[in-house]
């Protein structure tokens, strides 16, 4: 009961035959682990928390938006049921201590056994297929490139919609993959993240870190700065800055957590 007490409940109450059965048949069908059933978690609480078994914690622990002491495994799904935002737990069983993360983990069979005194979740295993994206493995991130065509705040609005943003450009690296990606595509040009407006020729990323930059010749020339402040990447991976109100395709990206 004591348990029961600090999850926020208590021990179940069975009040009516159509309870008993409901009941009846929620237990037949468990493991002797109570709520975890087929490495899911939290069924009671209208979502899936899906086990990820492999993986570093310290890599993970660092992402952490909140921590709460003193909860149970069951308990500490609740919190994250309850907390808007909240898409992954760890929870410590030695130390009692619950930890919520606002991103979702991709699960790594190729990385050691996480230790069996701690168990971490995620209601999203994050492919990129799972949403239509795709995997650039250099970067570990998802992106999708929109063929239709918006304006940059339109664009923005897509992405954010998918639960990611405009693509962000923020290392050669990352520049190049895109750029191979989108290389054999047909297009006049594709909204990426970044923007100079707060400062003039300051091109910073909607994050307010900098973006790589990586212009055409000529480019951004005098005569139309004042009023271009948003940037797009041709399939040759310059850059030519734009007015925000223009219609282009767009890259989006979707951010994953990977266990590492």
């Amino acid at each position: 009961m004591k348990e029961c007490q600090k999850d926020g409940g208590y021990l179940v109450r069975v009040t009516s035959p159509a309870k008993h059965d409901e009941v009846n048949g929620f237990d037949a069908s468990m493991s002797s682990f109570g709520l975890i059933r087929s490495n899911v978690l939290g069924s009671e609480f209208q979502f899936q928390l899906y086990q990820i078994t492999n993986g570093l914690v310290s890599e993970l622990i660092i992402h952490t938006d909140e921590q709460i002491p003193k909860l149970s495994e069951v308990g500490c799904a609740r919190a994250c049921a309850k907390q808007n935002g909240c898409l992954s737990l760890i929870f410590d069983s030695e130390a009692g201590r619950c930890s919520l993360l606002s991103r979702g983990i991709l699960q790594n069979s190729s990385k050691p056994e996480i230790p069996y005194y701690i168990k971490v979740y995620t209601r999203r295993v994050e492919k990129c297929s799972h949403f239509g994206y795709q995997d650039l493995s250099v970067s570990r991130t998802c992106i999708k490139v929109y063929s239709e065509t918006r304006s940059q705040p339109d664009a923005m609005k897509k992405c954010q919609k998918d639960g990611g943003y405009l693509v962000r450009l923020t290392s050669q690296a990352k520049h190049d993959e895109v750029d191979d990606f989108v290389a054999s595509m047909s297009s006049l040009g594709f909204f990426i993240d970044g923007s100079d407006a707060d400062k003039e020729d300051e091109w910073r990323l909607s994050d307010g870190s900098p973006l790589y930059l990586h212009w055409s010749p000529w480019e951004p020339n005098i005569c139309c700065k004042l009023i271009e402040h948003c940037v797009i990447m041709f399939t040759n991976g310059d850059y030519n800055d734009i007015g925000c109100s223009s219609s282009h395709s767009f890259i989006c990206e979707i951010d994953t957590l990977p266990v590492v």
